[in-house]
C-alpha cells in the first residue's frame, strides 16, 4: 500500500478542483447576491418539521 495516495488526500484534491471550477462558473459575489435575494424564502427548520408532523406527514432528516 505504500506509495499510493491516501484516500482522504485524494478526496481533498478532487474537492479543491471542483470548488475552483465552480468559482469559475459562478463567482462568490454572485452566489452571495443570489443567497441574499432569497433571504425572505427562509422558513424555520424546527417549525417546518413540526408542521409536517402536525399535518400527519413524516418529518425525516436524512443524508445519503
Amino acid at each position: 500500500m505504500s506509495g499510493t495516495p491516501d484516500i482522504l488526500q485524494r478526496i481533498v484534491e478532487v474537492k479543491h478542483r471542483e470548488v475552483a471550477e465552480a468559482r469559475a462558473v459562478r463567482p462568490l459575489a454572485i452566489l452571495q447576491a443570489q443567497a441574499e435575494s432569497r433571504r425572505g424564502d427562509v422558513r424555520g427548520f424546527a417549525a417546518a418539521l413540526r408542521a409536517r408532523v402536525d399535518a400527519g406527514g413524516a418529518a425525516v432528516i436524512a443524508e445519503v
